[in-house]
């Protein structure tokens, strides 16, 4: 499991995992950096940014704005969720025209996404965002979650189980044993 977590990553490993319609989306946090800025301003605010791999061509990519922004819409969402507000279908299209809908033209016609969501992005439910005409993403995606792309290779490489299943069911605990034998003290073994 060592050797897996801690291999180098090929582009090509991860596009062979995918299947026909499926992409792998990254969004991640960056910091935008200005080299001919001053050295106090060549940092600037946290941006999203997703990147969206298929099982065949190049990756791409999209800038989806400034993080204080879309982590604002995000914790909005998640109140509203949580009160049970009325506003939550406003606040999951705002999220959406923040997030998602900057993806869509870069899926195309994928129905599955493999989503690695970073910082507050990580807490929204997608599935429940509101596209364009109203509907639910989950009416037209699938969205299964991922720690990272890395994810995807780690499954391919399970391990074996080391000791055979054992299988408890249904234990009587009211039951007194036919016959019982003075134990010794160290479970599985009783006195001569």
């Amino acid at each position: 499991e060592l050797r897996t977590t801690s291999r180098p990553i090929a582009l090509q490993a991860v596009q062979q995992t995918l299947r026909e319609g499926q992409a792998l989306v990254e969004l991640a946090i960056f910091e935008p950096f200005d080299p001919k800025a001053l050295p106090s301003k060549r940092w600037g605010a946290p941006h999203y940014v997703a990147y969206v791999l298929k099982p065949t061509g190049a990756p791409h990519h999209v800038e989806l704005g400034d993080a204080a922004g879309i982590d604002a819409a995000v914790k909005d969402l998640r109140a509203a969720l949580a009160s049970r507000s009325p506003a939550y279908a406003s606040l999951a299209r705002r999220l959406d025209q923040q997030v998602t809908a900057k993806l869509r033209p870069l899926l195309g016609d994928v129905k599955d996404v493999l989503l690695s969501p970073d910082g507050a992005l990580g807490m929204v439910p997608f599935a429940a965002l509101v596209d364009e005409q109203s509907h639910f993403l989950a009416e037209t995606l699938r969205f299964t979650y991922l720690s990272s792309g890395r994810d995807l290779l780690r499954l391919q490489d399970a391990m074996p189980a080391r000791e055979a299943a054992l299988v408890l069911a249904a234990p009587d605990y009211d039951s007194v044993p036919a016959q019982t034998a003075p134990s010794s003290g160290v479970p599985g073994t009783s006195s001569p």
